[in-house]
């Protein structure tokens, strides 16, 4: 997260909005926020979120601030009174709610980018390859129930991957294989796309109660490996 923040932060004085997707809890936009605010007084950091979907306790204040049925609107209105120097999109197949508010994201970014001037960073979480797409395994991998032809899903989910990466001034994915995915099937310039692992806390950030509970109901005896992340 901090050399995510390293690429957003390019000038001593920064006011960053984090466009956050629900819920907001203890996960990759706080950590991204926390690491941002971090870096000294000179940067201030707005995570806007989903309006009731902040879960409390946060580390950091934010803002609720656009619903599913408004979300361009509240967003914009919000951009406008806040005047952000770098609006960070949080971007997955889940974006505010829904497949056709996916669709309407890039009219999201084409405002921001075009009509408020805002420079534009978004962090594709999931970059499908054509060939899942078309497979009979897509149903499991989104967020949502979605009947249609295969064909038809993968011309709107290349439209939203070209779209939001050509409105976006830089695109920020996690792993290589993301990358390559978005260059070869999507024909995403690749001096646009930077690679950014996933950091690791070696601190613990889970309740020593919880991992003594789990020892004791899986055997002090046992190895325990715990697997975090995704295979796919």
């Amino acid at each position: 997260n901090k050399r995510d923040s390293e690429i957003l932060t390019q000038v001593n004085l920064m006011r960053i909005v984090v466009l956050c997707n629900p819920p907001f809890r203890d996960d990759y936009s706080v950590y991204l926020c926390e690491a941002l605010q971090e870096i000294g007084g000179s940067i201030t950091v707005i995570p806007y979120v989903q309006k009731g979907g902040a879960i409390e306790p946060l580390p950091l204040k934010v803002k609720e601030v656009w619903t599913p049925t408004f979300f361009i609107f509240q967003i914009i209105k919000h951009l406008v009174r806040d005047k952000p120097d770098i609006v960070h999109l949080q971007f997955d197949l889940n974006a505010f709610g829904s497949i056709w508010n996916l669709l309407l994201t890039p009219l999201l970014l084409f405002l921001v980018r075009l009509l408020i001037r805002i420079r534009l960073i978004t962090t594709i979480h999931i970059v499908l390859p054509k060939k899942f797409i078309m497979s009979r395994f897509l149903s499991q991998e989104l967020p949502y129930k979605i009947r249609l032809p295969s064909q038809v899903l993968l011309t709107l989910i290349t439209f939203i991957y070209r779209s939001t990466s050509f409105l976006s001034n830089a695109v920020i994915v996690h792993a290589k294989c993301f990358k390559r995915t978005l260059v070869t099937d999507y024909k995403v310039p690749v001096d646009k796309v930077y690679v950014i692992p996933h950091g690791v806390y070696l601190e613990p950030r889970v309740d020593p109660s919880l991992l003594e509970a789990l020892r004791n109901r899986m055997g002090r005896n046992r190895r325990i490996i715990l697997y975090f992340g995704r295979i796919s």
